[in-house]
């Protein structure tokens, strides 16, 4: 497998069908880390009894599914493939799917609108529909960053 195990995408999570779609996922989710500061699908690894693979592949599914079929064809494994399944279905019959897209404003700190959309295209589920490094990178979420000021140490501006 390639990469750290908590930024991996859900076909890098199964070891197949990895591409540049996957990192797009990717980087989706350390977008999310660095905008918010929030480790928000990290579990304990030191409480684990099992591989982290399965784990967070969990995690991702419960927040930006549903599990499309798409996906499911796209890493072309049946092993990994009825894993997912079972992992979705897990999910909808304890009824903890949580849609990242949907959540309140104020759940994730620093996290707008324009963030939140930017980040769901990055992390659709389903690798042909998430949005290309090219679209990511001409989002008007960059206008933005772009406009932002920082202060400096010695409390000059910059821009950043």
């Amino acid at each position: 497998m390639i990469g750290n195990v908590m930024w991996r995408s859900p076909e890098g999570q199964i070891g197949k069908g990895i591409g540049k779609p996957s990192e797009v996922f990717s980087f989706g989710l350390l977008c999310f880390f660095v905008i918010t500061g929030v480790e928000w699908l990290h579990p304990n690894f030191d409480d684990l009894e099992t591989d982290p693979e399965p784990v967070i592949l969990y995690k991702l599914l419960t927040a930006f599914g549903p599990l499309p079929k798409a996906l499911v064809s796209h890493i072309n494994d049946e092993q990994g493939g009825a894993l997912m399944e079972g992992l979705w279905e897990a999910i909808e019959d304890e009824g903890l799917y949580e849609p990242f897209k949907d959540s309140p404003q104020n759940r994730f700190p620093n996290l707008d609108h324009e963030a939140k959309g930017l980040i769901s295209r990055m992390t659709n589920l389903d690798p042909a529909k998430r949005a290309t490094m090219s679209q990511v990178m001409e989002d008007p979420y960059w206008d933005a960053v772009r406009d932002l000021r920082v202060v400096g140490a010695k409390g000059s501006t910059k821009d950043h």
